[in-house]
């Protein structure tokens, strides 16, 4: 399962599995490419956030949470903003929010 990180939790060799593009729809890193230094530094030039790469570590974060936790982050989320995600940017702003309440609840 693929998930979302910041570009500061990006390491070398993680591999992106959703393409990056700039404001301006151009692309930066294409998918399926295997992260080096120097998409680091490109991604932050542009000012790139977060990238969707392959989840090898998810399962494990998906065993610590537990269906009850994620539950009450997503209530204390729905509490914060009163809308749901429908577009790529806003699912990925969506589960950033959701894990760092997790992350305090935790």
């Amino acid at each position: 399962m693929d998930r979302i990180v910041t570009v500061n939790e990006l390491k070398e060799g993680m591999t992106i599995t959703q393409p990056v593009k700039n404001r301006f729809g151009q692309l930066i890193i294409a998918s399926d490419q295997k992260i080096e230094l120097k998409h680091l530094n490109v991604l932050k030039i542009w000012g790139i956030h977060s990238v969707t790469i392959e989840g090898e570590s998810d399962n494990e974060n998906n065993q610590l949470i537990n269906e009850e936790i994620r539950n009450e982050a997503e209530r204390i989320l729905q509490k914060r903003i009163n809308w749901l995600p429908e577009k790529l940017f806003e699912k990925e702003l969506y589960e950033l929010a959701l894990m760092k309440i997790i992350q305090k609840l935790l």
